[in-house]
C-alpha cells in the first residue's frame, strides 16, 4: 500500500484538478458525499442519530460541515460548531458550506460549545494534512472536549493534532475511534506514536486516479 506525506497529497490533488478540470468546491462535495455514504454504510441506520461536528475554518471544516449537511440528508441529526479564534475568519469555501447548511437546517449551527446537545458520534474536521505543530487553545481546549464526550470520534482525513506526515502528535490530540482518510492513505497515520491516535483506518476513494501522481516513497509492508 502506497503511503502519501502531505506535501505528495497537495500536488497529487493539484494535478487531478487540473486534469479533470475538477475545482475544489466540486472535490468537497465529492468529499462530502462519499464519507457520508461510508458512514451510513458502516454505522448502520442513522435516522435520528445526532452527530457532533467539530469544524476548523479552513478546508477540512468546509469537508466537515458538507458531511453533516449529507448526514442530515439522509436522516440523521447533526449540530456543527465553528473552531476559531475570534480573529480569524472561516475560508471561502468553508463559509459557502455553511452557508449551504444553514439554508437547510438553521438550528444545525452552534454559537457555542455550552450548546452542545447529547449525541451519538462526534466528527473531528477541525484540522486537516496542513497541521504541524502544537495546538494552542481555543483549538487545544476543544480537541480535550471531545475527547472526555466518550463517543466515538470519526476523523476527516486526519485526527485533529495529529502531523499527516511524521506521525507526531501534539499535547492534545484527537483520539480518533475511526479515521475516514481522503483519496490515499497519510503516513503519520501508521507511523507512532500517530497510529495509536488513528484508530481503525478507512480510506475514501474519490473516483480519481491520485496515485497517478504520487512519487512513490512510502510504501507499507505488512506481516503477510
Amino acid at each position: 500500500m502506497i503511503l502519501v506525506d502531505s506535501e505528495r497529497m497537495r500536488i497529487a490533488e493539484s494535478r487531478v484538478m487540473e486534469v479533470y478540470r475538477v475545482d475544489e468546491e466540486l472535490l468537497m462535495e465529492v468529499v462530502a458525499t462519499r464519507v457520508a455514504d461510508k458512514i451510513a454504510e458502516f454505522i448502520g441506520d442513522i435516522r435520528e442519530k445526532m452527530f457532533l461536528i467539530f469544524a476548523g475554518r479552513g478546508k477540512n471544516g468546509g469537508d466537515a460541515i458538507a458531511i453533516g449537511r449529507h448526514l442530515i440528508l439522509k436522516g440523521a441529526e447533526a449540530r456543527v460548531l465553528i473552531v476559531k479564534r475570534d480573529e480569524e475568519d472561516i475560508s471561502p469555501l468553508t463559509r459557502i458550506q455553511l452557508d449551504r447548511l444553514k439554508e437547510l437546517s438553521p438550528k444545525a449551527i452552534l454559537e457555542s460549545r455550552e450548546e452542545l446537545p447529547r449525541g451519538d458520534f462526534v466528527v473531528d474536521g477541525i484540522f486537516g494534512t496542513g497541521f504541524r505543530g502544537e495546538l494552542r487553545d481555543p483549538y487545544a481546549s476543544i480537541v480535550r472536549h471531545m475527547n472526555s464526550l466518550g463517543l466515538p470520534i470519526i476523523s476527516i482525513d486526519v485526527p485533529s493534532g495529529l502531523d499527516a506526515g511524521t506521525g507526531k502528535v501534539s499535547g492534545e490530540c484527537v483520539k480518533a475511534r475511526y479515521t475516514f482518510t481522503l483519496g490515499l492513505p497519510k503516513l503519520g497515520l501508521y507511523i507512532y506514536p500517530g497510529a495509536e491516535y488513528a484508530g481503525e483506518i478507512h480510506i475514501i476513494h474519490l473516483g480519481f486516479p491520485l496515485d497517478r501522481y504520487i512519487e512513490r516513497n512510502y510504501e507499507l509492508i505488512d506481516e503477510e
